[in-house]
Order: structure tokens, then sequence, then C-alpha cells
């Protein structure tokens, strides 16, 4: 009896789908631009890939301040797929030195939410 009960589990952990789910990955997280003028307009996008095996879809982005906006890939990114963040930030009316800006991205990915940053120095 032991014996069929064993090989019982065994098949049956043999048999579970060990889906990894949906997984992001960003070609980078940090964005520098540099030293630029005070009212100058920036903007970057960010690459990201799938390394999931489920579709990653991309819920919102949200910004740390009404300075920044983004726009995101919105339809589903298949396993392997890639996507795009794109980031804008208005420095007009910023103060002059060291300046980052964070953007919040919610998906249906493992580790929700990440964050990715815009770095720069205003002149």
């Amino acid at each position: 009896m032991n014996r069929i009960l064993i090989v019982f589990f065994i098949s049956a952990i043999l048999n579970l789908n060990f889906s990894l789910g949906p997984d992001i990955e960003f070609d980078n997280v940090k964005y520098n631009y540099g030293k630029v003028k005070v009212g100058s307009l920036i903007n970057h996008t960010f690459n990201i890939t799938n390394n999931g095996d489920q579709p990653l879809v991309l819920l919102k982005v949200v910004p740390s301040c009404g300075c920044s906006v983004a726009s995101f890939t919105k339809e589903p990114i298949k396993s392997g797929g890639k996507g795009e963040i794109t980031v804008k930030f208005n420095s007009k009316y910023k103060p002059v030195g060291l300046n980052i800006k964070t953007f919040t991205v919610f998906s249906n990915s493992k580790n929700n939410p990440h964050t990715i940053y815009l770095k720069g120095e205003l002149l």
C-alpha cells in the first residue's frame, strides 16, 4: 500500500504544471539624462522583455509627480516578446540641481510593482 501511495505522489508531482507566469525584465531601470537647462523636456523609452511563460500585461505606470507622464505597450506581451515604457519629464519650474523622478510600473508580473528612474542635473 505504501508503494502505491509513493508512486501516486511522485506521479502527481511530475504532472504538476510548473508555470512561471509572466516575468518582466527591464533592459535598464535607471536613465541618467545628464546636465540640461531648466525648462528642457526629457524623453526616454525603457525596453522590457517578458521572460515568463505566460503573457505579460502592463496595467499602469504612475509618475512621482505631475511634471511627468508615461505611455506603455497596451496589448499583452507574449512569452519572449518585447514592449516599451516611454516616459516624459517637463523640467519647467523645477529647481536647479540634482533631480530624480520615479515611475511605478504595475503589471501582472511576479514581484510587482517595479520602479524605474530618470535622473539628471538641472542647470
